[in-house]
């Protein structure tokens, strides 16, 4: 008797392939874009022109996807603000502003940061510190602080 392998389970290995191999442009996008953030916590301008160049090549799969079809404007060219709010929305992004970690995104050349950076200042009460922070003083060491 010779041992075969059963047919439901060849079927099921081959459909696994299948799906696997059958990941679409809009896939493909994501996957760029994920690839791009996890590397250094940012796409730079070269990466960036490399995604416009994937979306530019596949534009006619792309219009069909809901999400990735917003990535162009009305005459068919793609929308940089578009392309960074569609990077903004990727689960990689998402994640890594979550963790603090504010992706940076730079479409062309110019650096786009998450979130603004905010700054707390506090002052310290001290002896130490009155010449500087007197109360009848003129206020600019404080108004200098401030232009910081």
């Amino acid at each position: 008797m010779s041992r075969t392998t059963p047919r439901p389970v060849v079927f099921l290995f081959f459909l696994a392939g299948l799906l696997i191999n059958c990941s679409g442009p809009a896939d493909q996008l994501d996957t760029q874009i994920s690839e791009a953030l996890t590397t250094d916590n940012a796409v730079d301008a070269t990466e960036a022109s490399q995604i416009k160049a994937f979306v530019k090549k596949e534009k006619n799969h792309l219009l069909k996807d809901d999400k990735a079809a917003k990535l162009y404007t009305t005459n068919g060219l793609i929308d940089d603000a578009a392309l960074l709010a569609y990077i903004k929305r990727s689960k990689t992004y998402k994640e890594l502003a979550k963790d603090g970690a504010a992706p940076t995104v730079s479409l062309v050349g110019t650096e786009t940061v998450a979130k603004p950076l905010q700054l707390k200042l506090y002052l310290e009460a001290s002896g130490s510190m009155f010449p500087y922070d007197a109360p009848g003083g003129n206020g600019a060491f404080k108004r200098t602080l401030n232009d910081l």
